[in-house]
């Protein structure tokens, strides 16, 4: 058969098996949820051959409730698929002939807490490791896996500073939970900790360095948080 009568399905799961050796888990388990609910079910028991320009662009209108960036996410994936059938097995790639979303949504603010709002939130906390956890983040504005993921070891409590150097992904299939590389290079950083602060983790530190800060043997669950 030529490359054009294969099922889109035959087409996604070959993009599929490639991206499971180029980037992380989570990334691919988020890659393959996505393609799975919205684009091979659409697409799946479709030839290739047939699929035509208006074929993406009602597609295009099928998910058109979602947010501009849930589909313009959905469509750099589409487009990634083709863009792979195109290299691996020379399907004409006819997604530049359907125009992208345009962005008619208002632009977001940065929604941030000030120090007021936060010292009333955690006044409101009555446990006093959670209330340390929610400084901790409101400090380093650290990301919340980030925070989990953090070791006694990342901790120098003589310089007050502690490493941000990985990641707790939930998207995994290798059990609950699995600690991965930061979400980018410069992710990697030092932060200041106030010395007080310091003082008050040091009441809470115990003797294994690997043990997380926040939660012991394992990380402190995402419904506790």
């Amino acid at each position: 058969k030529a490359p054009s009568e294969m099922q889109f399905k035959i087409l996604a799961d070959g993009y599929l098996q490639n991206q499971k050796t180029r980037v992380k888990e989570s990334s691919y388990l988020s890659i393959l949820s996505k393609i799975n609910l919205h684009i091979i079910s659409y697409f799946g028991e479709m030839k290739v051959k047939d699929i035509t320009p208006m074929t993406i662009l009602e597609w295009q209108h099928s998910i058109d409730g979602y947010s501009y960036t849930h589909k313009s996410n959905l469509r750099t994936l589409l487009s990634s698929i083709y863009k792979y059938g195109e290299r691996y097995y020379d399907i004409k790639n006819i997604m530049f002939k359907v125009d992208s979303f345009r962005n008619t949504e208002p632009p977001k603010e940065m929604d941030y807490w000030t120090l007021e709002e936060f010292e009333r939130f955690i006044t409101c906390c009555e446990d006093e490791k959670m209330k340390l956890l929610f400084r901790f983040l409101y400090i380093t504005g650290c990301r919340k896996g980030e925070c989990q993921a953090v070791t006694w070891r990342d901790i120098d409590f003589k310089r007050a500073t502690v490493k941000i150097n990985k990641n707790i992904t939930r998207k995994t299939t290798e059990g609950t939970y699995k600690v991965v590389s930061p979400k980018n290079v410069s992710s990697n950083r030092t932060i200041d900790l106030p010395k007080q602060f310091c003082k008050e983790l040091q009441n809470i530190k115990t003797g294994n360095l690997d043990e997380f800060v926040f939660g012991g043997a394992n990380p402190i669950p995402d419904r506790t948080i």
